[in-house]
């Protein structure tokens, strides 16, 4: 009986101890911030984004979609991975922000193709 109770508390014993360290280590681990000399903000609200001298951008395999609730008359905005795993919390639009982000959204895409179809008439002849 003597030696089950020495087994019992060598474990338990043996147990504290890594939890100690455990403790420790992520405590010695731990990293302070770091001063980037390019901050790149991630914010809540998708909408009020600010220019950032550098980023890299969305993951393409980022799916944005826009659903207008019916019961509260707000549209609702989510940005999705894969399967369904959200990106960011979703955000709710009234009418004036919903055809505000539509505008903004669709010069950012003239300007895009306008920049596309320039380059193509300025790239020089390439044999197949």
């Amino acid at each position: 009986m003597k030696r089950s109770t020495i087994e019992f508390n060598f474990r338990y014993t043996k147990l504290i101890i890594v939890g100690f360290l455990f403790f420790l280590s992520t405590s010695i681990l731990a990293q302070n911030e770091v001063n980037l000399p390019f901050p790149i903000i991630n914010p809540l609200n998708p909408f009020q984004n600010s220019q950032q001298s550098f980023d890299l951008g969305n993951p393409t395999s980022l799916n944005q979609s826009i659903v207008y609730d019916l019961e509260t008359g707000m549209y609702i905005y989510s940005e999705t991975l894969g399967n369904g795993l959200f990106f960011r919390n979703p955000s709710m639009m009234t009418l004036e922000e919903y055809l505000k982000y539509e505008e903004r959204k669709l010069m950012t895409q003239d300007w895009q193709e306008i920049i596309e179809e320039q380059t193509t008439e300025n790239r020089a002849f390439e044999l197949p």
